[in-house]
């Protein structure tokens, strides 16, 4: 079973794909305005790195910001495009902001 968690909602872009709790690849840099066109190549990247294919993902961890709204569509469209194709596909949103102010300020 392996994941993917993808963050387009700031100026980087971060990609990690994992198998259960351990990181197999991981992928982070400044992507400011370009998360739509490094977004798919930088996965690509990972899954060849990690020798899986796009079928073989089963749970998806999109991180919901804060950030730009524009970012935050970019990862839900590719989401909503691998739903497509991978109808048992499991999906998560991770609400930073939630977290943070919850085990910070708590």
């Amino acid at each position: 079973m392996y994941q993917l968690y993808l963050d387009t909602t700031n100026n980087k872009l971060t990609v990690v794909i994992l198998q259960g709790n351990k990181i197999l690849a991981s992928s982070s840099f400044i992507a400011w305005q370009k998360q739509t066109e490094l977004a798919i190549p930088t996965i690509t990247n990972l899954l060849v790195k990690c020798k899986i294919k796009l079928k073989d993902i089963s749970k998806v961890v999109i991180a919901n910001g804060p950030g730009s709204y524009t970012g935050i569509r970019v990862a839900i469209t590719f989401v909503k495009t691998l739903k497509v194709l991978n109808s048992f596909l499991t999906v998560f949103f991770f609400f930073f902001f939630f977290f943070f102010f919850f085990f910070f300020f708590w």
